[in-house]
């Protein structure tokens, strides 16, 4: 079975004991959560509405 280019990648860390170092949601700073938060709400609202827009168009629906 052939092996994906990522999981080559982390053969090799294991054999230069590196550690991957992954950053955790409770590392981050207060204000960087509150920030990436409110970002990611603000990305859910806009594909959602997105959604919503296209479904309409898709049905002969338009805006004027």
């Amino acid at each position: 079975m052939a092996t994906s280019p990522r999981q080559g990648r982390t053969a090799q860390l294991v054999l230069f004991s590196e550690r991957l170092a992954v950053p955790q949601w409770h590392d981050l700073a207060e204000s960087t959560r509150i920030e990436a938060a409110r970002l990611l709400a603000q990305l859910l609202l806009s594909v959602h509405a997105g959604n919503r827009n296209h479904g309409s168009q898709s049905r002969g629906e338009c805006d004027e």
